[in-house]
């Protein structure tokens, strides 16, 4: 199993984002099913949009981003490293 990707704001570190997607109908599901996203981000906390936000595994996360993410719990816990 690879590890898990936070996607984080460039500008505020927060794990919030959001892409805008397109969904189309599905007459045998019965549901709306996702069927593209688009590029631009936009962190749902400070409002930047952008292309770039970083996609960053666990053990790359800076000390903001783990305090956000975390919320002040025990980093190294919760993503299993010793």
């Amino acid at each position: 199993m690879s590890a898990p990707v936070y996607v984080v704001c460039p500008q505020c570190a927060s794990p919030n984002v959001s892409v805008d997607a397109t969904a189309r109908w599905d007459f045998e599901a019965q549901d709306w099913v996702l069927s593209s996203t688009f590029d631009d981000r936009t962190c749902d906390d400070c409002g930047c949009e952008s292309h770039s936000f970083a996609e960053v595994t666990p053990e790359n996360l800076t000390a903001a981003q783990r305090a956000i993410i975390f919320d002040g719990a025990d980093y190294n816990k919760e993503i299993g490293v010793a």
